[in-house]
């Protein structure tokens, strides 16, 4: 068999959880309800995946990985601060870690497959109104540390794992949580996060 003939499951794996993504960050269609509905989907799918997996010998491996650096499109672990007042950012096999120093946050998109996501807000000062934020990991976790007396939306969904949003915790299988913070509905500025993980756990606090 020619090294060139690759499986295409992995790669249609992260294709479908992408779309998931896209269709939830497009409001086309909640990506926790699509979880909950679909999830035996993801089993089948990895379960083909490892089946059709085939060894690579260490003749055949890119020079990237026998250099132990990660192969072109995938990104590699890092952690950065920013000053942006919005955030969007994806990665495969990587772990996004990012602190906010903005004056006028606004919001933004998170995203990792085979990462985690550690998002630090607590220098971080809202803008006026209701911002959106938008945080999905599949295999890893979702860490968001907030500012405190925030007027703060939560609606969290986790497919196997664990959830704390702020005093309430929960886990098990397709599990959500939605926590609405006291001042909110008065609050000059509010934070509205939608969180999904599939695998993993979700820390809000």
């Amino acid at each position: 068999m020619s090294h060139n003939h690759r499986p295409i499951w992995p790669g249609l794996i992260l294709l479908i959880l992408g779309i998931l993504f896209l269709l939830d960050n497009l409001e086309v269609a909640s990506f926790g309800h699509i979880v909950r509905t679909y999830w035996p989907l993801i089993f089948i799918l990895i379960g083909i995946a490892i089946l059709f997996r085939v060894p690579r010998s260490p003749l055949h491996t890119p020079k990237t990985l026998q250099q132990g650096l990660p192969p072109a499109g995938l990104h590699a672990e890092a952690g950065s601060e920013t000053s942006g007042d919005t955030i969007s950012q994806t990665s495969v096999f990587g772990n996004i870690s990012i602190k906010s120093a903005s004056r006028n946050f606004r919001g933004g998109t998170l995203s990792t497959v085979f990462g985690s996501i550690d998002l630090n807000l607590t220098s971080a000062e809202l803008a006026a109104g209701e911002q959106h934020l938008g945080a999905n990991s599949v295999f890893g976790s979702v860490h968001i540390t907030l500012p405190k007396d925030i007027g703060l939306y939560v609606r969290s969904n986790c497919l196997f794992g664990d959830m704390t949003i702020m005093n309430q915790k929960k886990g098990g299988i397709a599990s959500e949580i939605v926590f609405k913070s006291d001042n909110y509905d008065t609050a000059a500025k509010k934070l509205n996060i939608s969180a999904s993980q599939v695998f993993g756990d979700i820390k809000i606090w």
